[in-house]
């Protein structure tokens, strides 16, 4: 729904990568607002949600069921009944000021 990226190029300052790491983290804890809405309807943003892993995954981890959270802003839904549906996301942070040297 909402993610942060920084880089060298844009920001020089960042030389390593605990820097660009620091100022993702930064940039995410600014966020200011975060809405999804689903047909007109305002969806909550959890901060917890279940997690269902299956065996054999990406991660090489055992699989089964908890609870997880995430950094960053993201959906998930249910299935949707059939048909057309709208779906849109407003977020916004606070604008940072970057300076550059010409």
């Amino acid at each position: 729904m909402i993610n942060c990226e920084a880089n060298p190029l844009e920001l020089p300052e960042l030389r390593t990568d605990q820097d660009i790491i620091q100022q993702v983290k930064k940039d995410e804890d600014s966020i200011v607002k975060k809405e999804c809405y689903v047909d007109g309807k305002l969806i909550p943003v959890p901060t917890i949600f279940e997690l269902k892993m299956v065996q054999h995954n990406l991660f090489n981890e055992e699989g089964g069921s908890t609870r997880a959270s995430a950094d960053g802003y993201w959906v998930f839904l249910k299935p949707l009944p059939k048909g057309e549906h709208t779906i849109s996301f407003h977020g916004s942070c606070e604008k940072r000021r970057v300076q550059r040297r010409i």
